[in-house]
């Protein structure tokens, strides 16, 4: 399932806080964060995988990633609380 993102984490900026990278983030996660086996921080575990991080990292990639499974969590949290949107 997380392989929908491979396009993304191919992407040269997708680590930069910019907000075309943010709408490819947002348009990718809207494929599967409704899906009942869907979770933030396996997404996250997935990241660090396909980039070659270790759970521990603490780097620039590290963080983005933290950013990015943060945001899955709140799109996540809305989407429970507000179905229709």
């Amino acid at each position: 399932m997380y392989d929908v993102f491979d396009e993304y984490l191919n992407r040269d900026t997708w680590h930069t806080p910019d907000s075309l990278e943010d709408n490819v983030f947002h348009r990718t996660l809207r494929k599967v964060v409704d899906n009942i086996n869907f979770t933030p921080d396996a997404m996250g575990d997935y990241f660090r995988k396909v980039k070659g991080l270790a759970p521990g990292a603490n780097c620039e990639l590290a963080q983005a990633i933290a950013r990015r499974v943060a945001d899955a969590k709140a799109v996540q949290d809305y989407r429970q609380y507000n179905p229709s949107h």
